[in-house]
């Protein structure tokens, strides 16, 4: 009976795991079937976006609360967007004693919270060196939280002695100083946003034998300790914190030393130079180093920190433009930096600074989703075509990710020699204009408003376009709120892919000549962003011809009926904008039938003018992804 009994209990378990079996493979076959392209797994960002954004400001010697507000507001008014603005030194009433100073800062709590208001995120200057004379001194002196027993150096701020990281005590004596800032209302948890940390760690070779509580440091243990707590501390406090800190800098441009540790550096800078061309190469070149030991994102003070005077026009204009081009976009130092100081009879260098900067914006999806892959594969958002040297490089050209080639201009001259990798570049500013190349060659930019940016063709270019200052790519500010995705000029029988973790999606494509067909995918939007469900995209296609004579024929696959559905075709521009009020799945316009040139620059500037029909396709179902037929 008991034999039955453990039988029929065996049999019951047995059912009972073919039942789970079933039931799971049922809800596999169900997830599946919920998206047309499944969503990708989510990726955490190792920093926050606005690492990518538009930073300003002033020196010590003339900043203050009114100042930097002025500031901010007078960018604003002039519609070009700010992400951050940096207190310099000398905010607090000691170096490194966190108080704010309210000579300068009569209410920083309401200073830190209208700029916030604005959507302006504040950092304020650093070190890791309290001076002798900074009023939290002796305390630490007294507690024995500083290097060497409170061993002193002499630096550009006084005198002084470092934290000490190896202490606990130490540490959160210290932490309990930067809330002071990082926590300036307890009630909303108002505070600010990062730090500038400042270069002072090489000046611990001065004890030859470093240590602290745990005995010998480093000096590349202590920069570690330095820069990651500043970066690690802020981020559990702040939760999208960041530091702007140095990567590779360098003494009289050739001895070249890492400063902060590779996983907090994705706002760095390098600095500090002269306010001219020679400044701004030796900026580029500081760039390269650390592109080559693979730091991820970082710019230079436009125009140079040195020198209290105006800089030369073609030198400030052509630095904010590569500026433009880095992963961080960064005006600030010693004398004026603000365009509108520079605007004359003759050239409106507030109207050029603000097309650069829209510019920037717009590639802040790029940015964020190269930097995130850089990050993840020990790689630079900037990778230069040059081979690392300590001297001059063979070429100052340099790729963003592996699409977008930017040359900067280093001298006054309008004549440039862009170095192009084999293959075809399309004119970043010029959409009509395709050069198929392979190595040097020379340029004219003969006015301010141009600059040598390239993309390749094919590529898969990802933007935020909310305005009308830069109309290089077929979108606009009355279609803002969409994601474009500019795929131009892809060749016949390829296909290519991108990961775009801004926006938590994969695409893809593949152009098939024999069949006249484009197939896109695009994997519907994980929760990298908050608002992933109402995601728009917008297709800016180029380079295609219609296998019809009465135009393109596209379909998105409709998961509610099964099967692919025409989605409708709009024949005016205005007609077009308004899509997406009652579409559900949006629409798309066809240009008329128009040329485009590919310059053979290996072969003497032979030119090939060929028809396309450029398209601006509206996605608006995205949730559970979109397969795409284009023919």
């Amino acid at each position: 009976m008991q034999s039955l009994e453990f039988s029929h209990f065996r049999t019951s378990l047995l059912l009972l795991f073919v039942m789970m079996l079933i039931a799971l493979e049922t809800l596999t076959a169900s997830e599946r079937d919920d998206y047309v392209v499944p969503p990708i797994p989510v990726q955490q960002a190792p920093y926050a976006e606005w690492a990518h954004h538009h930073w300003v400001w002033i020196d010590h010697n003339r900043e203050n609360q009114q100042v930097l507000l002025n500031l901010v507001n007078r960018y604003l008014s002039l519609d070009i967007p700010v992400g951050a603005v940096d207190v310099d030194s000398e905010w607090s009433t000691g170096i490194n004693n966190f108080v704010v100073d309210k000579t300068k800062f009569p209410n920083f709590y309401q200073f830190v919270k209208q700029l916030h208001s604005m959507n302006v995120k504040v950092i304020c200057w650093t070190t890791s060196v309290v001076d002798t004379d900074s009023p939290n001194y002796n305390e630490g002196k007294q507690k024995g939280y500083y290097l060497n027993d409170g061993e002193t150096v002499k630096w550009w701020h006084g005198r002084g002695s470092f934290i000490d990281y190896s202490n606990p005590d130490a540490v959160n004596w210290w932490h309990k100083q930067l809330d002071n800032v990082l926590i300036l209302n307890q009630t909303d948890k108002e505070g600010i946003d990062g730090w500038k940390c400042d270069g002072t760690d090489p000046y611990v070779y001065e004890f030859i034998y470093i240590y602290g509580k745990k005995g010998h440091i480093s000096e590349r243990e202590y920069a570690d300790m330095y820069y990651r707590d500043f970066f690690y501390y802020t981020k559990q406090v702040r939760g999208d914190g960041l530091i702007m800190a140095r990567p590779v800098d360098s003494y009289f441009g050739k001895v070249f030393l890492d400063f902060a540790p590779r996983d907090v550096v994705f706002s760095g800078w390098v600095g500090d130079q002269d306010p001219t061309f020679q400044g701004m190469q030796d900026a580029l070149l500081n760039m390269f180093h650390s592109a080559w030991n693979k730091y991820v994102g970082f710019g230079s003070d436009i125009g140079g920190y040195r020198g209290g005077q105006k800089r030369e026009l073609a030198v400030f204009i052509r630095w904010f433009q590569m500026g433009a081009f880095n992963s961080l976009m960064e005006n600030g130092g010693d004398g004026p930096h603000e365009p509108w100081n520079y605007d004359d009879a003759t050239t409106n260098v507030t109207s050029i600074y603000r097309k650069y900067v829209h510019i920037h914006y717009e590639l802040n999806p790029f940015f964020y989703s190269t930097g995130i892959a850089a990050y993840n594969n020990h790689q630079s958002i900037m990778n230069p075509l040059a081979s690392w040297t300590l001297f001059t490089p063979d070429t100052w050209s340099y790729i963003l990710g592996k699409d977008i080639l930017v040359t900067p201009m280093l001298s006054a001259s309008p004549n440039v020699v862009v170095t192009f990798p084999t293959g075809k570049w399309i004119d970043y500013f010029n959409h009509d204009v395709v050069f198929d190349a392979s190595g040097p060659a020379v340029f004219n930019y003969s006015t301010f408003e141009q600059f040598p940016v390239f993309y390749r063709a094919g590529s898969i270019i990802p933007l935020n376009i909310t305005t009308d200052y830069v109309n290089t790519f077929g979108n606009s500010k009355t279609h803002g709120g969409y994601l474009t995705l500019a795929i131009h000029y892809p060749s016949e029988n390829s296909e290519n892919e991108q990961t775009i973790y801004s926006h938590g999606i994969h695409v893809k494509y593949q152009r098939d000549a024999s069949s006249s067909v484009m197939k896109i995918s695009i994997s519907a939007p994980n929760n990298f962003r908050s608002d992933y469900k109402n995601l728009k995209i917008m297709l800016d296609i180029r380079g295609l011809r219609s296998s019809s004579k009465n135009g393109f024929k596209i379909s998105q696959y409709s998961f509610y009926e099964q099967k692919y559905v025409d989605i409708p075709q709009y024949s005016s521009v205005k007609e077009f904008s308004k899509a997406g009020k009652y579409d559900v799945f949006g629409g798309f316009l066809q240009s008329p039938v128009t040329t485009f040139d590919t310059i053979d620059k290996v072969q003497n500037n032979q030119k090939l003018t060929l028809k396309h029909e450029p398209l601006l396709i509206k996605l608006h179902e995205l949730v559970r992804g979109v397969e795409l037929v284009i023919q």
